[in-house]
């Protein structure tokens, strides 16, 4: 997974020098707490990568190629998508494994 930096065995990030990443930071629209919905100082609206379905299509592929990359044995059997977010992305992400 050449786009991922392995910080630690459990924590990955996308390399910010990588064409998704700068694809997908050039996407996202942050809101200030001036627009928050709920007291959060911050938050990332993740609405314009569904828009795009290239930029949607590369993120889930990111996101399984690193459970893809692990042994067999260590793949998941089961993908949990928690609140707004998980609910969009933990199914796509569940299809391409």
């Amino acid at each position: 997974m050449a786009e991922a930096v392995n910080i630690s065995p459990h924590y990955h990030i996308l390399d910010p020098r990588s064409e998704i990443s700068k694809a997908i930071s050039g996407n996202l629209t942050w809101f200030g707490p001036k627009f928050s919905p709920k007291d959060v100082p911050r938050f990332y609206d993740i609405s314009s990568l569904c828009e795009n379905a290239h930029l949607f299509q590369k993120v889930i592929d990111v996101m399984a190629a690193r459970y893809l990359s692990m042994p067999k044995e260590r793949q998941p059997t089961h993908v949990l998508g928690f609140d707004a977010r998980g609910f969009l992305l933990g199914t796509p992400i569940a299809l391409a494994l």
